[in-house]
């Protein structure tokens, strides 16, 4: 059983009233401590780190996504919060971790020249981040194809014709990203992306 959350950690989602959202921390917390008073269970966290702004890939400049607890979000640049959290003793079971999947979440095309360079580059370095977290077991990306009806976002590994919901069109530059990023040559497919970062290699 995952309990899925999205990136609002101590905050709740701005668009919904307190009977409609809630801080993902606050709801972690209550449903741990109520499960084990009235009999625990093996449930794990299905996560979504989302940017802070759903139309900037830029997830490492989040400024609501600091390394603590008490962070206001908890996005790709602060993913490690996450896990420490769930090594805590009051969130285990029977002495074990909790386990992460992050079943959703993908990286806008911004307008302009550089657009899906910067979405790429996002794709890439969340990937990293991913690599080096023993507590995830899967990232699965949103979306493969842009799609008309998600409120501007373009998310695609493929963009969409222009008369449709979501029948692919022309392969982005992150498609090269996903298509290599558990393959040998992913160092060389990503090494565009370290320029972008701000970055000389994939160590920093």
């Amino acid at each position: 059983v995952y309990i899925s959350l999205e990136h609002h950690w101590n905050i709740r989602y701005p668009g919904g009233n307190e009977k409609q959202a809630f801080p993902g921390r606050t709801f972690l917390d209550h449903f741990a401590a109520m499960a084990k008073q009235q009999g625990d269970f093996d449930w794990h966290i299905a996560f979504h780190p989302h940017p802070e702004d759903l139309f900037d890939p830029r997830f490492w400049e989040d400024e609501s996504a600091i390394d603590d607890f008490d962070t206001p979000r908890i996005t790709f640049r602060n993913l490690d919060v996450l896990a420490k959290y769930l090594q805590q003793q009051t969130v285990q079971f029977q002495g074990k971790t909790r386990r992460v999947i992050l079943s959703e979440q993908g990286f806008h095309t911004p307008d302009g020249p550089d657009g899906e360079n910067v979405q790429a580059a996002a794709y890439c370095l969340a990937w990293q981040i991913v690599k080096r977290n023993s507590a995830i077991d899967a990232f699965i990306l949103h979306r493969h194809v842009d799609h008309r009806h998600e409120g501007g976002l373009r998310l695609g590994l493929w963009s969409r014709k222009p008369e449709s919901v979501a029948t692919p069109d022309r392969q982005k530059q992150i498609y090269d990203c996903f298509r290599d990023a558990d393959t040998d040559q992913w160092k060389s497919t990503f090494r565009f992306a370290l320029p972008i970062l701000g970055k000389d290699n994939w160590e920093e």
